[in-house]
């Protein structure tokens, strides 16, 4: 059979691979255990609707979704913090805060272009119920020493602070949907002057009417018309259709649309500089101080004054105080994760070259709400790539530190077919004394067993005979 039934993008994970994927689960566990984080394990399966309330247009493209026989649309967990904070907040006694929780195991996404990762592994912690900033320091923190813990040399923080955006598109005066054109568009801005022109002509079909707006207004031509009397026109058309059409949006927010259409006069100029102070900011990355020193100018150019970098500054003070280990730390306000319930602080965690992404997370203190809590509950947390991470450490590491533990691998070798009851009795022994043993099964001698030792991480041989142990030989 020469074509394979495993899906692209898929790994059958056996061997070494295994080991490192166990280890890296046991190191990170130990370590998120120690800073007062309880392990939390949620179901593979859940509502479709609990991922695309905040998930964003990106992860909603990515994921498995089906009907069940019922009718019900569920879909295979693409990410954990949604369904952590949908537990949380259905908890019949709400724990008190600030709640420390993590998680590890796999989640599911497709991949359009690669049609890489359809199912990868995670491990991650989540910081529920405080907004202060020594809890941004405390995560930022523990997730450097996850990636120090791990053996991991010279990584870097990539991080930035969505809050500040949010604060200037206010300031421009956008609505939510304009706000989150901008927020969507923020990798693109980061190249240029081209992707600027680009991203404001796109902008300005959000002049137009959306789907939901009724055919026969779409025909009435009100250029000609006083803007009264085309107001006063499409109201009493409105009124005629029920108003059944309008979805989340009023008359008048639907008159107001009509009438920029039909007119030809909508006003682009808050949109214009919005995306060029975003655009502006979007390429600014290095060096903490120097980027900060730049955003402000940025915006003192454009007379931002209400505009505050307190927040990310001071993020970065405490971080600087902190335990991140070999860890460098990088400001890049083109940052963009791709989930939209990030609401603050965000961050990427990568390898020195910043070729090669860890994991990352940030803030989302909205998330609680969208999901149905009737208190706001600030919360961040982050989550590595963990089939990155084993593929890093595979190409960067000793065999030694990746197996990271005291367990000798051993295999007991019968010197002949009378010794092997005798050998079955030391590999009964060893076992009970934390070795992992194999006894041979295939009648092969000491090289062919020195062989086979090597390639499957064995580090002692013991020869039996038929009075017992007979030698001990380190696998080299």
């Amino acid at each position: 059979m020469n074509k394979s039934l495993k899906l692209s993008g898929t790994e059958d994970i056996t061997g070494n691979t295994w080991t490192i994927l166990k280890w890296v689960q046991k190191a990170l566990y130990d370590v998120f255990a120690t800073h007062g984080y309880r392990f939390i394990d949620t179901p593979m399966l859940e509502p479709t609707d609990l991922f695309v309330r905040k998930g964003g247009g990106e992860i909603i493209t990515q994921m498995y979704s089906f009907s069940t026989p019922d009718g019900r649309q569920i879909s295979i967990r693409p990410e954990f913090t949604s369904s952590i904070v949908r537990q949380y907040i259905e908890s019949k006694t709400l724990p008190p805060v600030p709640s420390r929780l993590q998680y590890s195991g796999p989640v599911f996404r497709y991949d359009i272009e690669t049609r890489d990762n359809r199912q990868f592994h995670q491990s991650g912690v989540e910081l529920i119920g405080s907004d202060h900033l020594r809890s941004d320091s405390e995560v930022l923190s523990l997730s450097c020493l996850g990636l120090s813990t791990l053996g991991l040399k010279k990584t870097r923080l990539v991080i930035t602070d969505l809050h500040i955006f949010g604060q200037i598109l206010e300031h421009c005066g956008l609505s939510d949907r304009e706000k989150l054109f901008v927020m969507n568009h923020i990798r693109i801005l980061q190249k240029g002057d081209e992707a600027l022109l680009h991203v404001k002509e796109k902008a300005r079909t959000f002049s137009l009417p959306q789907p939901d707006s009724p055919p026969n207004i779409d025909l009435v031509d009100v250029s000609s018309m006083s803007k009264t009397k085309a107001r006063q026109l499409i109201a009493e058309m409105l009124k005629k259709d029920d108003m059944g059409f309008l979805g989340r949006r009023t008359a008048d927010q639907i008159t107001e649309r009509l009438l920029r259409k039909g007119s030809g006069n909508y006003d682009s100029s808050k949109m214009n500089i919005a995306i060029e102070i975003v655009g502006a900011l979007a390429m600014i990355a290095g060096d903490p101080q120097d980027c900060l020193r730049a955003a402000k100018e940025i915006i003192k150019k454009y007379e931002l004054s209400s505009i505050s970098l307190e927040n990310l500054e001071q993020a970065l003070n405490l971080l600087s105080s902190g335990n991140i280990g070999d860890t460098s730390v990088v400001v890049d306000f083109g940052l963009a994760r791709g989930i939209s319930y990030y609401t603050g602080i965000i961050f990427e965690l990568t390898d020195a070259t910043g070729t090669t992404s860890f994991g990352g997370g940030g803030r989302y203190d909205g998330l609680a709400t969208s999901l149905g809590s009737k208190r706001k509950l600030p919360a961040l947390g982050f989550a590595y790539n963990l089939e990155h991470l084993i593929e890093y450490i595979k190409e960067t590491m000793q065999p030694t530190h990746i197996r990271g533990d005291t367990t000798r691998n051993t295999l007991v070798l019968p010197m002949n077919s009378a010794a092997y009851e005798k050998a079955l009795e030391v590999a009964k022994d060893l076992r009970a004394n934390q070795n992992n043993v194999e006894v041979d099964v295939c009648m092969r001698d000491l090289k062919e067993s020195m062989a086979y030792a090597l390639s499957n991480n064995i580090d002692v041989i013991v020869t039996v005979g038929e009075s017992g142990v007979e030698k001990e030989y380190n696998v080299v």
